[in-house]
């Protein structure tokens, strides 16, 4: 859905196949590469040479669909601007053979073409974003076939989520469970939080920070960590668009190792065989190291 046609430029296409989307006849679809929500959020903004815009369209006059003769052509002028313009077509942009558009069994009939969004930006001005209150670009299609036109539109949400807020953070054998709510809005922090990642990085700044994957919820355990060793955590918001809030305060953690029963069983001396220790007694008597095991680690 990113819908920002550079304008007028003249650079080779490539015909896409028929997007199986159907819509109402006078539509523009702009298929959005990297997320496909029709959005374009601040990361996209950032690095848009990594994104395209694919565009397919069925032309229109008064709510009724264009029909022509099987190899009939029609040239079509696709423009993308930062206010609704349409119609108002310039030289035409790409030129396309429709097939009989009455028989397009659902689908859209007319191919359109990949753009980058990086070169649709910067022909509008709005490099990396720069015009962010640009809310809405407006696509439209225009057929020679006189009145026949078909409009679209790609939004902008730049709009990030507040810092959430680590409540407690509990220690567990290689990992650590951080414990979260979420942040308070204010008029740099709108968006409603949508979910979380963590990340935990060594306080010696040894090492490669470990990332967890998005989570919803109000809890998540971060494995793969060291025992015995200081972890800094931070938790980061995402809103429904992918806009990342900044980090949380940070709190400082360590992993511990867990005995398990039998772990401590072990450790005191237990035995697994049979004999004495599998009778009553021997019960008690696994029983009493592991009690004595628990007071030192209180301790």
């Amino acid at each position: 859905m990113r819908a920002y046609l550079a304008l007028l430029l003249v650079l080779p296409m490539t015909a896409l196949a028929q997007t199986t989307v159907t819509a109402t006849a006078g539509n523009v679809v702009i298929d959005e590469g990297n997320d496909d929500d029709n959005y374009i959020n601040q990361s996209e903004c950032k690095n848009p040479s990594s994104d395209k815009l694919s565009y397919n369209w069925i032309l229109a006059k008064d709510g009724t669909a264009l029909t022509l003769a099987t190899g009939a052509t029609v040239d079509v002028t696709l423009t993308v601007a930062t206010v609704n313009t349409c119609p108002s077509p310039a030289k035409p942009y790409w030129q396309t053979t429709i097939n009989d558009l009455s028989s397009a069994s659902g689908s859209f009939p007319t191919s359109g073409f990949d753009d980058s969004l990086g070169s649709v930006l910067t022909t509008l001005g709005l490099n990396s974003c720069s015009g962010a209150s640009i809310q809405t670009l407006y696509v439209c299609a225009a057929g020679s076939v006189s009145g026949y036109i078909a409009t679209g539109t790609i939004n902008f949400d730049q709009t990030v989520p507040p810092p959430p807020v680590i409540t407690t953070m509990d220690a567990g054998e290689s990992s650590l469970t951080v414990n979260v709510t979420v942040g308070v809005k204010t008029a740099s922090f709108v968006a409603d939080t949508d979910r979380y990642y963590a990340v935990a990085t060594r306080s010696d700044k040894t090492g490669v920070p470990v990332t967890t994957e998005d989570f919803t919820g109000s809890s998540k355990q971060i494995t793969g960590l060291t025992d015995g060793v200081v972890y800094d955590v931070q938790v980061f918001a995402k809103s429904a668009r992918g806009n990342v809030s900044s980090g949380s305060t940070s709190k400082s953690g360590s992993p511990v190792p867990v005995n398990d029963y039998w772990k401590l069983y072990r450790s005191e001396g237990g035995r697994e065989e049979g004999g004495c220790a599998s009778g009553p007694a021997g019960v008690i008597g696994l029983l009493v190291p592991v009690f004595f095991a628990l007071r030192r680690r209180r301790s």
